[in-house]
């Protein structure tokens, strides 16, 4: 029964991780770094022995955390087959010690997925620590121990006991494993996580700022956590301090009595977000702590007698990736109404705007949630430009799962995500027009955080967005928009673009995308670029799709549907994404594929679609 959470602040990520005690675990583990080679990792080492989930940070500032998924995995298990789960986890975890970025781990986690056998790289038991922890022996009856010291599992696991045969040993790559979530920090960025459901390896983008799991009640624990977070943190809105942070994740609550169980059941803010066993010595609070610079990771005892600071405090030096370099981005200042109908009228069209009469502002203030927007910008205006995308994501409770290269075993014809400094495009769908956009750029930003976007300036209005766009008038086609896109297309940053332009509409049951502009392949021919094409699944509210229907049944030439995008983005329909990545299409490969750009751009679209078919 784990509980994570995290959150970025004064461009900083702390992440508390609740290691909830066995009712057989017998030691308290403190955080220690330990060198198996040419990198250092900073971790509790020895958490298997409590059956718990391991986490640990590495040098590069990869916090690194794998939990266990109770609602997949088997009910009941006994204290040595814990063990043997929690050693191969640790194991597995430890192999992920060396790694500086996001692309490298991809690759690892695929790798690994199909191999034969498990790796055997992995952290020495003999690793002599850089700043060792002196051990102490203590009785396996012992209520107490001192802070400093580092007490002894069961003996007979070492000395002649009873020895576990494990019923996974003939198993290879993940299926070794129990279902587990691995949440993955990329320095200070919000995470990625990988989720094994016992048959596939699933990547999950935009994962929660809580992350919980518990064998008891599952889905329930999970669901009041959550609820316990989301009112403490305003729904996502703004951070907590430090402090109160740490407070949240301390504060324990036993599983037994039932009266405990109904007072966790109102989640207030400030509840207990985790149960400890009576048997159970305590509960273990971790704090992780990424900057530029330094890595540190304290340990927390839990409960309400809890010592008032760490039991002990490590940190290391932070390296820098050697591949890509992040940094946080803070929007530009502003003041009054970003979203102002009225004003983008009187800007965009004057003469327009004289004749529109004042009801009609009024009535598409109504329609798009002007207010509602502009309270929500308000409210994250601080936030660093980085993580706008996460925070809207979270606050809307949207995930996306990525398909293939991130299941197990890969097929012979895709190919792992395009490394830094390939020039590449990425050109996908436009299932619904917002969410869609806001899920790509989250995603892709954590392994390209130099990713430009064209997009409709009309977006430019936000602060937050325009470090990644390329605003394009799409309406009224110039030479600065082409002036633009032409520069974009010379750089070498990566780019995303949706080359339909539009949503898609649902049309007889199906959605259905306008044709793909040739603009983009014509460009990306002539600056000899490389395209890799991304499929989403996903689908807008049924609002959206009748006023589409109404809207064409009359003969209107307006796209009016366009004004309930915006409520399509505050009230999505659909919660869950699926995204499938294709190979990546060389220069070369680009000009055979038609004639034409406009036959190429019409072949890249069907490949595209035959994605979700694959």
């Amino acid at each position: 029964m784990c509980t994570l959470s995290w959150q970025i602040r004064d461009n900083r990520l702390t992440v508390l991780f609740n290691r909830d005690a066995s009712v057989v675990q017998e030691r308290k583990l403190l955080p220690e770094i330990r060198c198996p080679g040419d990198s250092c990792v900073l971790a509790p080492f020895g958490s298997n022995s409590g059956g718990g989930a391991p986490i640990m940070v590495n040098e590069y500032g990869l916090v690194f955390c794998l939990m266990r998924d109770f609602r997949a995995a088997p009910k009941k298990r006994s204290y040595p087959e814990k063990r043997a789960c929690s050693e191969e986890a640790e194991s597995f975890l430890a192999n992920l010690s060396g790694i500086s970025n996001l692309h490298e781990l991809r690759t690892r986690l695929a790798d690994f997925g199909s191999a034969d056998s498990v790796p055997a790289d992995s952290v020495p038991a003999d690793s002599v620590p850089v700043d060792s922890v002196p051990v102490d022996s203590v009785p396996a009856d012992s209520e107490t121990s001192d802070p400093g010291s580092v007490n002894s599992i069961p003996a007979d696991f070492d000395n002649g006991g009873p020895v576990y045969e494990d019923p996974n040993s003939a198993k290879t790559g993940f299926a070794r494993f129990d279902p587990f979530l691995l949440t993955v920090f990329p320095g200070v960025f919000p995470p990625l996580q990988w989720h094994w459901d016992g048959v596939e390896l699933k990547e999950v983008t935009a994962a929660p700022p809580i992350i919980t799991t518990s064998s008891r009640f599952p889905a329930w624990t999970q669901k009041r956590r959550i609820r316990i977070f989301r009112k403490g943190t305003g729904n996502y809105r703004f951070t907590l301090d430090d402090e109160h942070h740490l407070a949240l994740h301390r504060r324990c609550a036993s599983s037994f009595p039932a009266a405990s169980i109904r007072r966790a059941a109102f989640a207030l803010p400030g509840a207990p977000v985790s149960w400890r066993l009576i048997k159970a010595r305590e509960i273990s609070v971790y704090r992780i702590r990424v900057e530029d610079g330094m890595i540190g990771m304290s340990r927390h005892s839990g409960g309400s007698a809890s010592r008032p600071g760490p039991d002990r405090d490590v940190q290391m030096p932070r390296k820098p990736e050697p591949v890509i370099q992040r940094r946080i981005i803070t929007p530009e200042p502003y003041s009054g109404k970003l979203i102002d109908v009225e004003r983008l009228f009187r800007e965009r069209s004057p003469e327009l705007y004289q004749k529109v009469p004042g009801w009609v502002f009024r009535l598409i203030r109504i329609i798009i949630k002007e207010k509602r927007l502009n309270h929500y910008l308000g409210d994250v205006s601080d936030r660093p430009g980085n993580f706008l995308a996460s925070n809207i994501l979270n606050h809307l409770e949207v995930r996306a799962e990525v398909r293939p290269p991130a299941g197990p075993i890969l097929s012979s014809d895709v190919q792992p995500l395009t490394k830094p400094g390939r020039r590449v495009i990425f050109m996908a769908n436009h299932p619904t027009g917002g969410l869609d956009g806001l899920l790509l750029q989250h995603w892709l930003s954590g392994y390209y955080p130099d990713i430009r976007i064209i997009a409709n300036d009309l977006l430019y209005i936000v602060p937050h967005l325009r470090p990644w766009l390329v605003p394009v008038d799409i309406y009224r086609p110039s030479r600065q928009s082409m002036a633009r896109l032409r520069k974009a297309f010379d750089d070498d940053a990566p780019l995303l673009i949706y080359p339909a332009g539009s949503a898609a509409r649902r049309i007889k049951g199906e959605l259905v995308e306008a044709q793909w502009k040739k603009m983009p392949v014509k460009l990306a021919r002539e600056h000899k670029r490389n395209i890799v094409l991304i499929h989403i699944d996903g689908y807008n509210s049924n609002l959206f799709n009748s006023v589409a229907w109404l809207r064409r049944t009359a003969g209107i030439s307006m796209n009016l549907e366009l004004l309930f995008l915006s409520r399509a983005l505050i009230n999505p329909a659909c919660k869950c994404y699926g995204i499938t990545i294709g190979p990546t299409v060389s220069p070369d490969d680009i000009e055979i594929l038609g004639k034409t750009d406009r036959d190429r751009a019409a072949k890249l679209q069907q490949k595209c679609t035959l994605l979700a078919k694959s």
